[in-house]
């Protein structure tokens, strides 16, 4: 499948007409398997990181197109309000305004991708306004002119390292991710994660990072589930001098306790997720256990997904 092309196992860009306007929709992600400093093919550092899909996560944007010149967004919503003006003016059509309409039921400043996955799926409704099939890099580098730091939601349940202040593919592992269960929680609160300040990683990091790189390169190629879970665990370790989660030590043993695959988190933001396979022999026990474990920190809340579904494991 050509990176350009919409990921037709992961509906998460389907974009349709609506009755009376014109509707994009995205998914967005679960925070990070893997987030770091590493090298580009000619040796040259950039920050980049590896997206946890999450079909429960999602943004739907209508617009509905008029010769205002000006959009109209929800309160809040300025980046996808910039999006849509860009997007517009992208496709030549600077003459043309609207309303813009955003139903979500994504956490802001969780790490969630939020503004990512709303960024997105205004584009793709402004497109399809203008009869336009986007292709995937454009859309990508449209988000990055509106916000900044743009995470890969558009190219799906694809694993890439991607480097989202660039809005660039640092490497390409392949088709999709395994199937994944994510047992997700939050702790503590939100992240604006343009004002995070970015972590200043060490030499010895940097190196640890591209051999995590290499591991996540094997996981992908021969679908091992354990390698991913290490890989995420070490990037959360590693991480966690810059933005520490509460609790952490502790989440560390009740991964390893209930039997889950690892830990993964939000890299700036407060989302925590419990790997799993989904579809081993003792994943619900395991479910379970960790459920029960949780209460001894104090984490009550929790939901359940999987990465290949498009609704949440029940």
């Amino acid at each position: 499948m050509a990176l350009d092309q919409f990921p037709g196992d992961f509906d998460s860009k389907e974009v349709t007409p609506g009755a009376q306007g014109f509707k994009g929709i995205s998914f967005s992600h679960h925070g990070e398997l893997m987030q770091g400093l590493f090298r580009r093919a000619d040796r040259t550092p950039v920050r980049a990181l590896i997206t946890l899909p999450s079909p429960q996560h999602k943004t739907e944007a209508t617009f509905y197109p008029d010769r205002s010149a000006v959009i109209r967004a929800p309160q809040g919503r300025t980046k996808a309000a910039r999006a849509a003006e860009i997007t517009l003016r992208t496709l030549r059509r600077a003459d043309t305004g609207g309303r813009l309409e955003i139903e979500s039921n994504i956490e802001i400043g969780a790490g969630l991708g939020s503004s990512a996955s709303d960024v997105t799926a205004t584009i793709l409704a402004v497109a399809k306004s203008a009869n336009i099939k986007l292709k995937n890099s454009e859309i990508a580098k449209i988000a990055l002119a509106a916000e900044s730091a743009y995470d890969p939601v558009v190219y799906g349940n694809r694993p890439l390292l991607w480097a989202q202040r660039e809005a660039e593919i640092v490497e390409d592992f392949g088709d999709q991710l395994p199937a994944l269960a994510v047992l997700g929680f939050s702790l503590g609160s939100g992240v604006d994660t343009l004002a995070f300040k970015m972590p200043d990683y060490t030499p010895h990091e940097q190196e640890v990072f591209e051999l995590l790189r290499s591991t996540f390169r094997r996981a992908i190629k021969t679908g091992n589930l354990d390698l991913i879970g290490r890989v995420a665990t070490r990037s959360a370790e590693i991480n966690q001098r810059y933005l520490e989660k509460p609790h952490f030590e502790e989440l560390k043993d009740i991964v390893s306790t209930c039997g889950a695959l690892g830990l993964q988190v939000s890299h700036t933001g407060s989302i925590v997720g419990m790997l799993f396979d989904p579809y081993e022999r003792f994943f619900l026990p395991k479910i379970q256990e960790a459920k029960r474990l949780l209460l001894t920190v104090n984490v009550g809340s929790t939901w359940l997904f999987q990465t290949d579904m498009t609704n949440e494991v029940k």
